[in-house]
């Protein structure tokens, strides 16, 4: 018994330190890396680390001739008329192009193309005008030579009343006036044409910029989506983590219960042999 209570009480200590050892040696942390970026599509939608979406829509903007003097006139004066109202149109491009100069050096480079594409079309639309404009003026024009031509058939008739020869000259005048009136509605014609040609124009490049913003908006909405993807895979990576760490902490548990049952283990083994020690003195004793 002195023998085996000797055995076990030298393995005693080898044993508490292995224990001891293994339990300092688990893992009790990991690390966690996180991912931040920005979105950018075609310069008309962002995507901020918050979250936060913002999208800028293309837009036309038409004039509707409320902002232009124009003045007609069937008399002499539509010469000085149109000569004024095409200094005001001057003026007020001027006064557009500078307040659109100022605004580029305000805003930001990203709302620069949009600004671009509008004032291409503010320009075509301004060429437009001025076009509609000479064929007003040549209209004007038209007519004051009709009305000359008129005046002078009326002194003719008046002149050539008594003569037999008057009614050739009317006829030949007419005849004149009827091709003359055959050549405007030709010219007023080609004048609808190319409206209508420059409408279309404008019809089509306004389709191209809202579906150019329509897929832009579509991509921010997909990068916004994916982004939200991303989360939920981290946070469920966080909880696998914390689910380890938990299982990692009941290990630990488990074997300092293992080495408290092992130490009790010992105390009574040491207990039994004491008892046993004293059990043998006594009967050695008993016997001398």
């Amino acid at each position: 018994m002195l023998l085996a209570s000797t055995i076990v009480f030298s393995f005693l200590p080898y044993l508490l330190f292995t224990l001891a050892a293994e339990i300092s040696c688990k893992p009790r942390s990991c690390d966690q890396a996180q991912c931040y970026g920005t979105v950018h599509a075609d310069d008309t939608a962002h995507i901020y680390p918050d979250g936060h979406l913002k999208v800028t829509a293309l837009c036309d903007t038409k004039t509707d001739g409320g902002g232009w003097t124009i003045l007609q006139s069937s008399s002499s004066s539509s010469s000085s008329s149109s000569s004024s109202s095409v200094a005001v149109q001057r003026q007020q491009q001027q006064q557009q192009q500078q307040q659109q100069q100022q605004q580029q050096q305000q805003q930001p480079a990203e709302q620069q193309q949009q600004q671009q594409q509008q004032q291409q079309q503010q320009q075509q639309q301004q060429q437009q005008q001025q076009q509609q404009q000479q064929q007003q003026q040549q209209q004007q024009q038209q007519q004051q030579q009709q009305q000359q031509q008129q005046q002078q058939q009326q002194q003719q008739q008046r002149a050539s009343s008594s003569s037999s020869s008057s009614s050739s000259q009317q006829q030949q005048q007419q005849q004149q006036q009827q091709q003359q009136q055959q050549q405007q509605q030709q010219q007023q014609q080609q004048q609808q044409q190319q409206q209508q040609q420059q409408q279309q124009q404008q019809q089509q490049q306004q389709r191209r910029q809202s579906a150019a913003a329509a897929a832009a908006a579509a991509a921010a909405a997909a990068a916004a989506a994916a982004a939200v993807a991303a989360a939920a895979a981290a946070a469920a990576a966080a909880a696998a983590a914390a689910a380890a760490a938990a299982a990692a902490a009941a290990a630990a548990a488990a074997a300092a219960a293992a080495a408290a049952a092992a130490a009790a283990a010992a105390a009574a083994v040491a207990a039994a042999t004491v008892v046993v020690v004293v059990v043998a003195a006594v009967v050695a004793i008993s016997l001398v």
